[in-house]
């Protein structure tokens, strides 16, 4: 068995995806590392190994990356540079806090 060398983050944050000509393609991005991150609902769209992605997060700049493994409606990228603990930490938050809800009064 394969062992990971980034620790992996759960979040739910709605992104958008560019891949070459096509961009806006909603998904749904639900795992943060340093050195990459997997996004689904993702309709029916395939993509290739290594194919080029940009992933843009609400508040934040694009993560760009490769695609490392996919499935239909899914896709697991690497980023083209590992995000710093400080950013990835920051980007964990406010993932996060977009998805918590107020406790009832």
């Amino acid at each position: 068995m394969a062992s990971r060398y980034h620790q992996r983050f759960a979040v739910q944050q709605h992104v958008t995806l560019d891949e070459g000509e096509e961009v806006g393609l909603s998904g749904l991005l639900f795992e943060l590392s340093q050195a990459g991150c997997r996004v689904s609902n993702l309709g029916r769209r395939c993509f290739r190994h290594e194919e080029s992605v940009r992933v843009h997060v609400p508040g934040f700049g694009p993560l760009e990356g490769h695609v490392r493994a996919a499935s239909e409606g899914a896709v697991a990228l690497r980023y083209k540079h590992p995000l710093g603990a400080a950013v990835l930490d920051r980007l964990i938050r406010a993932c996060r806090a977009q998805t918590e809800t107020p406790a009832a009064a």
